[in-house]
């Protein structure tokens, strides 16, 4: 078994079988969770007078890592050997409180899975972008994405509730990063790519 997990705090985690085409054996959203962080600033209007004042701490969100560890518990039952192809976060982004969000998330699931003591490999989108997408036209990734994923699991919809119409962008991804971990596997050769001009 397969697992890849595409890191942030949109992001998801889909195990799939060795076995090429067969819809994923479990499929979750990242759990997340509102955390007080004393250091960041904020500034708030006074209800009664409408002055506005600063106060330091807010909630954010963060990787919820009980909810973590208990997926990965419920899918280790299914399966006694697995790899895990882990999404890394890349070593800059255009804001630092985005590149402080995606490197929390990565350190609060590494941890997991080395605690866990999982075989993990360490991937980037340019490693899997291109055995799985092929080409694509810039700011296209998403659509690519999720044309690739309906070619190779027409009957899956990626909805994270039974609620949601909307595909999820994160448990898509995180299928594509466990499917290109198990081409690497098996050592199976890349397909041509579903298209060429996924619709913006």
């Amino acid at each position: 078994m397969i697992i890849g997990i595409d890191n942030g705090l949109d992001g998801g985690i889909v195990a799939l079988s060795s076995i090429g085409g067969l819809e994923p054996i479990a499929a979750h959203v990242m759990p997340t969770i509102s955390v007080w962080h004393p250091n960041v600033s904020k500034t708030v209007k006074d209800k009664i007078t409408g002055t506005a004042r600063k106060t330091k701490g807010k909630f954010i969100r963060e990787v919820d890592v009980r909810k973590l560890v208990a997926i990965l518990d419920s899918i280790e039952g299914k399966r006694e050997s697995m790899t895990v192809y882990f999404e890394q976060c890349p070593m800059h982004a255009d804001q630092a409180l985005t590149m402080r969000s995606m490197a929390m998330s990565a350190g609060k699931i590494l941890a997991v899975l080395e605690a866990k003591a999982f075989t993990v490999v360490r991937v980037m989108s340019h490693d899997w972008h291109p055995t799985i997408l092929g080409k694509f036209p810039q700011g296209t990734s998403k659509a690519t994405a999720a044309a690739t994923a309906a070619a190779i699991w027409p009957a899956v919809r990626w909805l994270p509730t039974t609620q949601h119409s909307t595909p999820h962008n994160g448990l898509i991804d995180a299928a594509l990063i466990a499917e290109f971990g198990r081409r690497a596997l098996f050592e199976i050769p890349a397909p041509a790519p579903v298209t060429k001009n996924p619709p913006a």
